[in-house]
């Protein structure tokens, strides 16, 4: 049978080129998923196909994967024809006439492309129909030209394919009812009535559940589908549905197992270690980044993959334990012409809420002041002390009253005008603002046939919500990549960022009592209370003529104080790729990686750090001949300088061979990877601090280290201390590796890993610094089963995996370690020992075991994982009672043992797939941590309830994890209150003795956790929103500590449970906090351990939290086609919606508000913009 050819617009080369590009970048695949197992064979023009029993769609996936045809075809014409039994050999027109020949469909070739159509059925002459001419462009969701989608009208045989730049065209009948259908791999097919209309711009919506993704594990590139690990990839759809600066915050909530903290820390499937870092490695195209993840902007990331167990981390060997986050970032685009991208986005942060915070309010506070004057909590200093407290001028009008050196009116006056006072505003009109940030982005790409290239620049300007704050930061990228002949390649890459960052210094509102006042209504200086009683200095200044004033006030700290700082990351890469043989290739690839960051403070001469120490060490000297007074300033006059640096710079080189082939047509797939590795990292750090500096001759006054100087306020005599300091460390890896797998009929995959890590970490004992980490792995294709070929099922895949991966605590050492100071009084040099020698030091290790299973059903509308792992840690370092002869009570070694247990799942419904899009995606993880074996040092009571906010790792118990009293109430008399081991009622003049007696919370760390992301699309407008949930654990709620206000000699604020505290009798049927007692001594101790860490003081942490809400519109192409912009999206974005919270506080876990800080967290609003010219 002829079929008519239209012209191609691609040689066959071009064409070959061209769907190896849309395979790696998984945006121009063709239609939808579709996995088979079919035997073709091409050469010269000529293939061969035997297959029983294969689909239609099975099938022509097959012969387009391994030969240079291109179908396409929609799922519907083709679902039909599930059984086919083909051995046919001969063109590809040939094959396809025999294929087609007993079934309804056609095919014809349209711009190079096998176009599968229903048959043309003979009609009888009529007159000639009156025809239109559609014309448009398809785009996928960001606005790229989709090329090779196929155009028909349904129900009928009228198609074509769009070009390279994704235009299309197409004759139709001028009659009603047209509807165009469009269909692509990997996108969801489009149904758009006509309406009379002959110029239609579609964009194609991707099908998120359809693609056979691959999966990038930072050595090589496999199929998920031949994966066994457990492997998570985050693709650039999912990336760019928000706007962040930092790139890890694009994460939160796109994957199960990976845990964000309060502060943005990230722990993959629980604590591996119980010293060492928890953080996972990130890997930034093939290299373990060094510097900091600022280098990296988002706008440059193609995608990120999580690898989650031992198989799929374990290639990284001894930095694995942790898991890895893998990035690539973007490579140059074949589109037929130069593709650039613009951006620019708007943040809003609203300023912080300060009467959130939990304060008690200024009547309060004069109360606590006047009770504390009243019950010599706090008392004046001895007219002959040498150091006098600095009080506020609350407190001190008391103490002054009540030692006859006030009279009640004066006492009043005073009082009575503070009470009108709120520091908070004045604080927040001198210091606070809304925090602003901009975001310009500039991106351009392109390639040939045999090169392609991504050059951006990206520009953040972010001012603070504090008054001054100021960052900025350039990032610039540049990628090439060439073929420098059939069977060589390179690639080069640069990496530069520079970031600045200035700030003035200025104090928190913590710093301030709640009713001082900053300015006076002319805008002077208010002097408030600091170091010591400004009376106190007044008299020494008085009697030493010291040449500064001595007032401290934070909004003059905030106009003189100027701390810069400066960074600049550099990493550059190159490699090369030779194929040695079919197959076969050797990979070299380096990287370079080199990082300054340099601090500078300049504290000038009306600094209170300054005029402090200058005062503090000025006196004057009487010359004995002439009787003459000259001024001594031991501490030169004139601004401080503060110099920081800090340089790291690292190394990897890699050597790698790769084998990837099919044997005996495609029943037996091996491929392996092989290769050395060499690594190298160095820090080097020196500080500096010059008194007397000149900013105009750089020039500095010597000091005098070696004399003691008398010091205002002391006693006794000392030394000035020399901030000069400096550090050096270097570390050297080399790591020997090797994975493979091997697939059986597409069905049937095995994999292994094993590497070897050395490392100069561990002294000279190869039996503990070369352990080898290994992992194997299987995964069995069930859906490819002939008993397992259900309609509705479209993939079930079975892995199961078990390996090791490793973990480096930087905090010990193989040989024993004196570490080198100066004492600030004498300046002499002393040496102590920080840590013994410990010879048998080794890795950390980590075993794990993972089951998942992958399905897909119902036309991959449904689709998702289950995951069982348990990892083991062993080997962990941990202290360890040791023989005290040696000098030591305890030491940390290789001795202690934790586990993780858990679940992960993940599920993606594709609820609406016609004009409107509709995808829920849902993760869920439980993790259950747990101590196996420790040497626990502190059994005492104290040692469990964590004082010091530290945990006590103990057996059989969560890393992380609370005790409490047992809170019993208060007495008739408002005193604390516990149960002690015996279940007996005491206070706080009777302590609990036993660990027993006290009751255990649980864990710190959510136990289950994950996330609902919802998007929904229409046309060009785009909705998603993302909540996240937390539940499981605990967290200690804050209160009022009486011990704490008593010692605490610059009082500024009090938490507001001070309001609630008991005042007679019958209160304490109403509130669980104490009365504040005439006697202060019996605060500290038990009453306060009592009161602060008892069980009514703890809460439910389970919280679900609206992340945010983002609108993006893609304007229609129809707007601005005689102009270059080739699309246009405009967007907005809410983040920190609220949360809801299940503890009786209502008080969020992740920002537990306190006296000071920011307060609760406040909502930031986006705008965007992104171009495509």
């Amino acid at each position: 049978m002829k079929k008519n050819r239209e012209p191609i617009f691609l040689h066959a080369r071009g064409i070959k080129k061209m769907y190896r590009v849309m395979k790696l970048s998984a945006v121009l695949l063709l239609f939808c998923l579709i996995q088979v197992s079919a035997t073709v064979y091409s050469q010269s023009g000529t293939i061969t196909v035997k297959e029983t029993s294969i689909s239609l769609s099975d099938l022509l996936w097959k012969i387009q994967s391994k030969t240079d045809f291109i179908f396409a075809f929609s799922a519907d014409k083709v679902e039909p024809y599930s059984e086919l039994s083909v051995d046919e050999e001969g063109s590809v027109e040939e094959v396809l006439d025999a294929i087609l020949k007993d079934t309804k469909l056609d095919y014809e070739i349209k711009n190079g492309v096998y176009v599968i159509t229903y048959k043309k059925i003979e009609a009888v002459e009529q007159q000639p129909e009156k025809k239109i001419l559609i014309k448009g462009t398809v785009l996928d969701e960001i606005g790229e030209p989709l090329p090779f989608a196929a155009v028909c009208f349904k129900g009928t045989t009228t198609g074509c394919v769009s070009a390279v730049d994704g235009t299309y065209e197409l004759e139709a009948p001028d009659e009603e009812g047209l509807v165009l259908e469009v269909s692509s791999l990997g996108f969801v097919t489009q149904e758009i009535p006509v309406n009379g209309r002959t110029s239609i711009d579609i964009i194609m919506v991707s099908d998120m559940m359809g693609l056979d993704e691959v999966v990038v594990t930072g050595y090589q590139t496999i199929s998920k589908e031949r994966a066994t690990g457990s492997f998570e990839k985050v693709d650039s759809e999912a990336l760019e549905i928000r706007a962040t600066q930092n790139i890890m915050d694009k994460l939160e909530g796109q994957t199960a197992g990976v845990l964000f903290d309060a502060d943005g820390n990230i722990t993959i499937r629980g604590a591996s270690s119980m010293n060492a870092s928890t953080d996972p490695l990130i890997v930034v195209d093939g290299f373990p980044l060094e510097g900091s993840l600022e280098s990296i902007n988002p706008n440059d990331v193609a995608n990120m993959t999580i690898l989650k167990d031992a198989a799929a981390a374990s290639i990284w060997g001894a930095r694995a334990s942790n898991g890895v986050i893998v990035i690539e970032t973007k490579r140059g685009q074949n589109t037929g012409k130069i593709n650039v991208d613009f951006s620019s986005t708007l943040s809003i942060t609203q300023e912080p809420d300060l009467y959130s915070l939990n304060r008690a309010s200024t009547a309060s506070f004069i109360e606590m002041e006047e009770h504390f004057a009243n019950n010599k909590w706090k008392e004046l200093a001895s007219p002959w002390a040498i150091s006098k407290p600095a009080y506020n001028e609350g407190l001190e009008t008391f103490l002054k009253y009540n030692d006859g050196q006030m009279t009640e009116a004066e006492k009043d006056a005073v009082i009575n005008r503070l009470r009108g006072i709120d520091a908070r505003n004045e604080y927040a009109d001198l210091f606070l603002r809304n925090a602003v940030r901009q975001q310009y982005h500039l991106g351009i790409n392109g390639a040939t046939e045999k090169s392609n290239f991504y050059a951006s620049l990206s520009y953040d300007d972010d001012q603070s919500y504090m008054k001054g704050g100021n960052n900025d930061r350039i990032v610039s990228n540049l990628r090439i990549q060439t073929k420098l002949s059939d069977r060589i390649s390179f690639n080069a890459a640069m990496y530069a960022t520079i970031r600045n960052s200035e700030s003035n210094g200025a104090g928190g509102i913590g710093d301030l009592a709640t009713y001082q006042q900053i300015l006076d209504e002319d805008g002077n200086y208010i002097p408030q209370p600091w170091t010591y009683s400004q009376e106190g200095k007044d008299a020494h200044a008085a009697v030493n003529n010291v040449p500064y004033d001595w007032t401290y006030n934070m909004y003059q700290e905030f106009e003189n104080k100027n701390n810069a700082t400066k960074n600049i990351d550099l990493r550059l890469q190159a490699g090369l790729n030779i194929n040695i043989l079919k197959g076969l290739d050797f990979e070299g690839r380096y990287q370079y990686e080199w990082g300054n960051a340099k601090g500078q403070n300049i504290y000038n001469e009306d600094t209170y750090r300054v005029r402090n120490q200058v005062n503090m060490y000025a006196y004057p000297e009487v010359d004995p001949w002439t009787g003459k007074t000259t001024m001594m300033y031991p501490v030169p006059t004139g601004e401080v300088r503060a110099d920081i640096n800090a340089y790291s710079k690292s190394f990897t080189t890699r050597g790698q061979l790769n084998f990837n082939r099919d044997f005996n047509d495609g029943k037996h797939r091996l491929y392996a990877i092989a290769g050395i590795e060499l690594r190298q990292t160095e820090y080097e750090s020196n500080n500096m601090e010059k008194w007397g500096y000149d900013p105009v001759s750089l020039q500095y006054k010597r000091m005098n280290y070696d004399i003691e100087y008398n010091r205002a306020f002391s006693y006794w005599p000392s030394k000035l201390s020399d901030a000069t300091s400096f550090a050096f460390e270097k570390d050297r890896y080399a790591s020997y590796y090797a994975n493979g797998g091997y697939t059986l009929d597409e069905k049937y995959t095995v994999t292994g890993s094993i590497r070897l890590d050395d490392s100069n970490l561990f002294g000279s004992s190869k039996e503990y610094r070369s352990v080898p980490l290994w992992s194997i792995g299987a995964n069995w294709q069930l859906h490819k089963e002939s008993f397992m070929n259900l309609d509705f099922l479209n993939r079930l895949t079975f892995r199961a995996t078990y390996g090791t991966g490793g973990n480096i605590d930087r905090t010990t050492s193989p040989h024993l370690i004196a570490k080198i100071w100066t004492d600030w009084q004498t300046q002499h040099q002393f040496a102590y020992i920080e840590n013994p020698k410990n010879p048998d030091l080794r890795w950390e290790k980590t075993a794990t075991t993972n089951i998942g299973l992958d399905y897909a059903m119902f036309k991959n509308r449904v689709s998702g994982s289950i995951e069982y792992y348990n990892r083991q840690s062993v080997d962990l370092l941990g202290n360890v009672s040791i023989n005290s002869i040696y000098g030591f009570d305890s030491a940390k070694m290789n001795f202690a043992e934790m586990s993780n247990k858990g679940v992960d799942m993940t599920l993606n419904v594709g609820i609406l797939r016609n004009t409107v899009q509709w995808n829920a995606i849902t993760n869920f993880s439980y993790n259950k941590n747990n101590v196996e074996k420790v040497e626990l040092a502190d059994e005492s009571v104290s040692g469990a309830i964590n004082y010091w906010g530290v945990s006590s790792a103990r057996e059989g118990k969560p890393l992380h994890h609370i005790y409490s009293y047992q809170w019993a109430g208060l007495s008739e008399e408002g005193l604390p209150q516990v149960y002690n081991q015996n279940g007996d009622i005491i206070d706080h003049n009777t302590p609990v003795e036993e660990v027993e007696g006290l009751n255990y919370e649980g864990t710190t760390v959510p136990r289950y956790y994950g996330s609902f992301q919802n998007v929904v699309r229409y046309k060009g407008l785009q909705l998603s929103m993302l909540i996240t949930y937390k539940f499981g654990h605990k967290f200690r709620v804050p209160t009022v500590s009486y011990s704490d206000l008593k010692y605490d000699f610059t009082l500024n604020a009090v938490h507001s449970d001070l309001e609630e505290r008991w005042r007679q009798t019958g209160d304490e049927n109403s509130t669980d906090v104490p009365v504040l007692p005439e006697d202060p001594n019996v605060v500290a101790g038990n009453w306060r351990a009592y009161t602060l860490y008892g069980s009514h003081n703890v809460a439910n942490a389970g919280h679900i939290r609206f992340n945010d809400v983002v609108l993006s519109y893609d304007l229609p192409r129809s707007w601005f086609n005689s102009m270059a912009i080739r699309s246009l999206t405009l967007g907005a974005q809410v983040r920190n919606l609220g949360v809801i919270t299940f503890n009786d506080e209502d008080i969020d876990p992740e920002n537990v508000i306190g006296v000071s800080g920011n307060g609760k967290i406040m909502p930031e609003y986006t705008f965007s913009l992104k171009a495509r010219f």
